[in-house]
């Protein structure tokens, strides 16, 4: 117990540092039967020179919370990405973790079923997150099956697929979708657990940030990568992500069954007109305003605005709305909640 609390405050000590490298070998929740290549290879990667740890202190935004209702369908058990449509403001799309097949959920934003799509040709690993946008005149979800809990996969999968028209009397069954793009990346540091991902559909790109690392690390893929399904593609590195806080010795102590995990990016989305990224965490939330010359490394490179959000069983799941304002949540869990949270100075 004391060599625990030991690496919890070396840990933590580290990180308000600002350390530019991946602590080597080192990963929350992994057993030590499973531990990954520790190697320099493996485990580091260095800090452009062009993008420093940000110096000024994390604020905090104030937003309000309303329950819309659950997500009804009963096939929906461990909620790990949400994802606002792009075809109807008025839907929201949402799929499982691990281990319950290559399905996609949507609802409408009383939570309740409109419908589960069959994705063929897809795998199912480890789907962690999943993002909507318009590219090309046209309605997308990509959906990242990039989940690798214990660091050790060659490759992670992203799957794209056009967003189907939801009709009005349209009754919730199971519908296959054809047609899926897929694309196989990697990282240049080597494996690495992801849960958060967004797409820029101006830049054309694909945003990933890295869970287990501390500080996280963002890649980006542009989304030609879907054009060329048999090669691995190597995502770019962008920046590490200083400016995410590290959990406080108050945060471990008074979420012991999270520990170090407090932390740790689980769900990204950007703001339809790009002014800014939410990230969110098992223990908060955090907005990143872009100035509207800045590329998102630089973004992420500033001191975001942390809020709080209502408590649920696990939330892994963040998307804004079209509005730019509205952001939603769900959680794991059977019936899991649908939340819409709005800046407290801004109503619907």
């Amino acid at each position: 117990m004391k060599s625990e609390f030991s690496l919890i405050i070396l840990f933590t000590a580290l990180a308000a540092l600002g350390l530019g490298r991946v602590i080597e070998g080192v990963h929350a929740d992994v057993p030590e039967s499973e531990a990954i290549d520790s190697s320099p290879q493996a485990s580091a990667v260095l800090v452009p020179p062009a993008v420093e740890p940000a110096k000024q202190h994390v604020g905090r935004v104030v937003y309000n919370s309303e329950l819309l209702g659950n997500l009804t369908s009963p096939s929906l058990r461990e909620a790990s990405g949400i994802a606002v449509s792009t075809r109807l403001s008025e839907l929201v799309w949402s799929h499982n973790d691990s281990g319950y097949g290559p399905y996609v959920f949507v609802f409408d934003l009383e939570g309740e079923d409109r419908g589960r799509f069959y994705l063929e040709k897809a795998g199912s690993g480890d789907w962690e997150d999943m993002a909507a946008f318009k590219w090309r005149n046209q309605s997308w979800l990509l959906i990242a099956d990039t989940g690798d809990n214990s660091s050790r996969k060659a490759s992670y999968s992203l799957y794209l697929v056009v967003e189907p028209e939801i009709f009005p009397d349209q009754s919730p069954r199971l519908r296959p979708l054809s047609n899926v793009q897929k694309a196989r990346i990697a990282y240049p540091s080597g494996p690495a657990d992801t849960e958060a991902v967004a797409v820029d559909s101006v830049e054309e790109r694909i945003y990933l940030i890295t869970k287990r690392e501390r500080p996280a690390q963002v890649f980006s893929l542009p989304l030609s990568v879907f054009e060329d399904e048999g090669e691995v593609h190597m995502a770019r590195f962008e920046t590490l992500l200083f400016t995410l806080p590290a959990p406080t010795l108050q945060d471990i102590l008074e979420h012991p069954n999270l520990g170090l995990a407090f932390a740790q990016p689980n769900s990204m989305d950007f703001a339809p007109d790009r002014s800014f990224a939410i990230v969110h965490t098992y223990g908060h939330s955090y907005r990143f305003v872009r100035g509207e010359s800045q590329s998102w490394a630089e973004a992420f490179a500033s001191a975001p605005e942390q809020f709080d959000v209502p408590p649920m069983k696990q939330s892994e799941a963040v998307a804004v709305g079209w509005d730019s304002h509205s952001v939603y949540y769900t959680s794991e869990g059977k019936y899991p909640p649908l939340y819409r949270l709005m800046p407290a100075d801004r109503t619907e």
